[in-house]
């Protein structure tokens, strides 16, 4: 049974629950409590508790430091001012993270780069060595380190070659091989698993109401969490008798400029009709009602919110969703298309992907269908020939 809201902040609370209050993750309030800018935990019965008079307290005088500074990330992250020698690629590195075309990316890309290239500026990994000296070995190196993890690996990569490539068109690295060409990252095995129809009823019965109003949209327009939460009731919409959505996907809409309309599958159109619509005079009043997906305390998640919500607290809620990730719904919508009888292209058109992608996604559940069908014509041929010798 879905346990009420809370009415009031705790007095005390563990690691998971202060990193989703104060949309941080663990491994955040970990180092934060290091560098003495959080109060340290109580320790009771083998847990951690964070008293939050405390942690508030901790939290104003930090604010009344950035004001003083004019500046929070110096403190939070302490090599973020260090002195580079000029030269160097942390020097390429910390002008990039200054450039304008670091700041015209999408501010969820801003965050993932700046995680590595703040690694990867420190001295001891890339930061000292001279902007022609630094080759591919450098930098194969240094993505070693995530070899455990092909994700991070990738997305490190990624980050390098972003900044090689705006160094070499303005003159701060030399014209010649990029030192990011020939590097290796860790191909991932597998993707984000799909959740069963089992797993999706599960979780819109045991989550919390709007993380259930989540699991359903997802599942049901197979769009990414960074455009559902953005999703507003104005942008619902009737064609050809059948509800959809306006998307505008805040990955794709600044270069393609393609708003797509999503049509609502059965399941979900019928689920949106149980949900509580506010007016548009309450819309209006508090502008927050504009938006479909909403936290306790009324107010829009963030895509961030979401993931650390779900990861914390939602999928403890049943064993059969603690392995699983919210992306992984994009992956059924797919699966659900294709089983229905749409073609790759069809469903790339519907849910806004490429078809490559649309045939990642659905590739466990392809493989699956087609094993079965091959092994069929074995199970067919036997029953020809068992049909044979009877007849004989």
């Amino acid at each position: 049974m879905t346990k009420p809201p809370r009415a009031f902040m705790p007095a005390y609370m563990d690691a998971p629950t202060l990193a989703y209050t104060l949309s941080l993750s663990v491994r955040t309030i970990d180092a934060w409590v290091e560098r003495g800018l959080l109060p340290k935990p109580l320790e009771a019965s083998g847990k951690r508790l964070w008293s939050w008079r405390a942690v508030e307290a901790a939290m104003e005088r930090l604010c009344e430091d950035a004001d003083r500074e004019h500046d929070l990330e110096p403190m939070i992250n302490p090599n973020a001012r260090k002195r580079i020698a000029p030269g160097t690629f942390a020097q390429v590195i910390r002008e990039y993270l200054m450039s304008d075309k670091f700041q015209r990316l999408a501010p969820s890309t801003q965050r993932g780069y700046r995680i590595y290239l703040t690694e990867a500026e420190q001295p001891e990994l890339l930061g000292a060595i001279d902007v022609n000296d630094i080759a591919t070995p450098h930098v194969q190196a240094f993505l070693d380190r995530y070899s455990d993890r092909s994700g991070a690996m990738g997305q490190s990569l990624t980050a390098l070659k972003a900044v090689v490539k705006w160094g070499i068109r303005r003159g701060k690295l030399p014209p010649n091989v990029p030192v990011t060409y020939g590097c290796e990252v860790v191909k991932s095995d597998g993707g984000h698993v799909a959740w069963t129809e089992e797993q999706i009823a599960l979780g819109e019965a045991h989550c919390h109401p709007q993380m259930a109003r989540y699991i359903a949209l997802q599942s049901g327009t197979g769009q990414r969490g960074s455009d559902l939460v953005k999703m507003q009731w104005s942008e619902i919409e009737e064609r050809n008798g059948r509800l959809g959505i306006q998307v505008k996907q805040q990955k794709t809409f600044k270069k393609t400029k393609l708003v797509l309309w999503v049509p609502f599958t059965p399941a979900l159109q019928a689920a949106i009709a149980t949900w509580e619509r506010p007016t548009a005079a309450e819309q209006v009043a508090d502008p927050n009602k504009r938006f479909i997906l909403l936290k306790k305390d009324g107010k829009p998640w963030t895509r961030e919110q979401v993931t650390s919500c779900w990861a914390h607290f939602e999928r403890h809620r049943h064993g059969e969703l603690a392995a699983l990730t919210l992306h992984g719904l994009r992956a059924t919508a797919v699966i659900r298309l294709l089983r229905a009888g749409a073609n790759p292209s069809q469903v790339a058109y519907c849910v806004g992907m490429t078809v490559p992608m649309v045939q990642r996604y659905a590739r466990s559940a392809v493989q699956e269908e087609h094993a079965e069908a091959a092994i069929s014509f074995l199970d067919a041929r036997a029953a020809r020939s068992h049909v044979k010798r009877e007849a004989v």
